[in-house]
């Protein structure tokens, strides 16, 4: 899906919830000198926690604010929500096991994070974001680090034709995922399109994003403007094993190098990478194909400097 149709689909969304929120508080306000109490809220009154503004005041659609910096504690949202911090300092989210965010909303349900720092304590905890369901997960601005599987996992099911989506822009996810796991994984259960712009994944003994749509769905993703770099696996993967679905992955202006295993690989014959104006330098291998899978390349794109460089299976001449 095109950037445009993507950030549509996500403002229709939003003006849905706009206008059909319940009766009760539909904006809060957290502090780390709140309290969670009843009647919390006001900016002159904060709650101290997201999770218990989103389990005893917030309706489906709201919007958390932050008040100023602090660690506001792990949560899970069962519904359409915005979480917002305008540059007040750090607005944490941390976790020492499991998942830092968990989200469970409906499947037209849209839920926003601007300006979050959301921390594996120690490395104990598993994911910065389990993402299982949700109309659209839109997130900018944010820092991820110090999970020990992967810093976003995005897994929605949904029942056609309900098309789930993630949009990342102006991210850092940065120190996690184990040889196992990585930065971002796309093995969603259900037709969804992912988007990254100028997103920056660093230091990982995993993979950068890995596309997998073996579930038998269509999976389309975008790369834009973005730095993988220090990871000890792939920095790009697009999978399929099954023969159904699709591993879509369109990857422009970005800089990959410093992979263990491959800069950008293409695996299965359903799976299927365009580049233009890439940067794919200092790799083991910059361009790897297996099982069908295929690269096309715009010819502009810098493939050099990597113990094998590779190839893509066709080019086309830049328009």
């Amino acid at each position: 899906m095109h950037r445009t149709s993507l950030l549509a689909a996500i403002a229709a969304s939003a003006c849905f919830y706009a206008g059909s929120a319940q009766a009760g508080i539909s904006r809060a306000w957290v502090s780390g000198h709140g309290s969670d109490v009843s009647g919390c809220g006001a900016p002159s009154n904060p709650c101290r926690s997201f999770q218990y503004v989103i389990n005893s005041i917030i309706n489906p659609g709201g919007e958390i604010d932050v008040l100023d910096p602090a660690g506001y504690g792990a949560m899970t949202i069962p519904f359409a929500l915005s979480i917002i911090n305008d540059g007040v300092g750090t607005a944490g989210v941390q976790a020492t096991s499991g998942a830092a965010i968990t989200i469970s909303a409906g499947v037209n349900d849209l839920v926003r994070f601007r300006g979050l720092t959301i921390e594996g304590v120690n490395f104990g905890a598993t994911t910065g974001i389990q993402i299982n369901s949700a109309f659209g997960v839109y997130v900018s601005d944010t820092t991820i680090f110090g999970f020990n599987t992967y810093g976003v996992n995005f897994t929605p099911t949904a029942s056609a034709p309900n098309i789930s989506r993630l949009y990342m822009k102006n991210c850092a996810i940065q120190y996690g995922g184990s040889s196992n796991g990585g930065h971002v994984n796309v093995t969603p259960n259900a037709k969804a399109f992912a988007e990254f712009e100028n997103v920056s994944m660093v230091n990982s003994s995993g993979f950068g994003i890995n596309v997998d749509s073996s579930g038998g769905f269509e999976v389309h993703t975008s790369i834009s403007d973005s730095d993988i770099h220090d990871v000890g696996g792939y920095g790009v993967r697009a999978t399929n094993t099954s023969g159904t679905g699709v591993s879509l992955v369109i990857i422009r202006r970005s800089h990959i190098h410093e992979t263990g295993t491959a800069a950008i690989s293409s695996n299965g014959q359903n799976s299927f990478v365009f580049l233009n104006s890439n940067d794919v330098e200092l790799n083991n291998v910059g361009l790897t194909t297996s099982n069908g899978g295929t690269i096309n390349s715009v010819g502009n794109n810098f493939v050099s400097g990597n113990t094998t460089n590779g190839a893509p299976t066709a080019t086309t001449a830049p328009e």
